[in-house]
């Protein structure tokens, strides 16, 4: 989580916010079978939603898997990423753990973040925004790492690594450029607690 430093890529691989989105969808039919059961009702699963149309989203948040294809590219590409940590904490509060320990500030666009198609079908569903899942939500497992600039032609045509921003000084902070072009301070952005009560 130490060595980044200003001017350096953040990089991050995969898709974000699919397991926040399958532990809404399994929380809600969690809910809906309860109901039933509270009701003295059979729980019918053709009443509900079909959980095959959440497959993907679901297998983020029960099966996610580690990504030991990106550490193989780095070491066939002789790529030495400044500062790495795996996304479990949510990219907002896994972003500020790199911050701290390296001593700087980072700026981070929306519309770079990768975010899991059927997640953004299930924010629309619940009335939520996607974003969130990504930069709140916990589980996702994919890699978040720094990279000099210099390095840039090496990740640029892997087809599941993106930039999403820059590191910056520490006094500029931690912030998020919108897709409105709003700057938002990242510190406010809460994180996923492995250890929440469900209420």
């Amino acid at each position: 989580r130490k060595g980044a430093r200003p001017g350096d890529l953040v990089c991050v691989t995969g898709t974000l916010g699919g397991a926040a989105a399958g532990l809404k969808v399994l929380m809600r039919e969690k809910d809906v079978m309860l109901e039933h059961l509270r009701h003295g009702e059979k729980y019918n699963r053709d009443v509900i939603s079909n959980l095959e149309d959440y497959n993907e989203a679901i297998q983020r948040q029960l099966l996610p898997s580690a990504r030991v294809d990106i550490i193989e590219f780095f070491n066939k590409h002789d790529i030495v990423p400044t500062s790495m940590i795996d996304i479990s904490d949510g990219l907002a509060s896994d972003l500020a753990h790199i911050c701290k320990r390296s001593g700087v500030g980072v700026r981070i666009e929306e519309s770079r973040i990768p975010i899991l198609s059927q997640a953004r079908h299930i924010a629309d569903e619940f009335q939520e925004d996607a974003v969130n899942y990504a930069l709140s939500g916990g589980e996702d497992y994919q890699l978040l790492f720094t990279l000099k600039a210099e390095q840039f032609s090496a990740i640029a045509s892997h087809p599941d690594i993106s930039v999403i921003g820059k590191i910056t000084p520490e006094e500029e902070g931690m912030v998020l450029t919108d897709i409105y072009g709003m700057n938002i301070d990242m510190n406010t952005l809460g994180g996923f607690n492995h250890f929440r009560s469900n209420e």
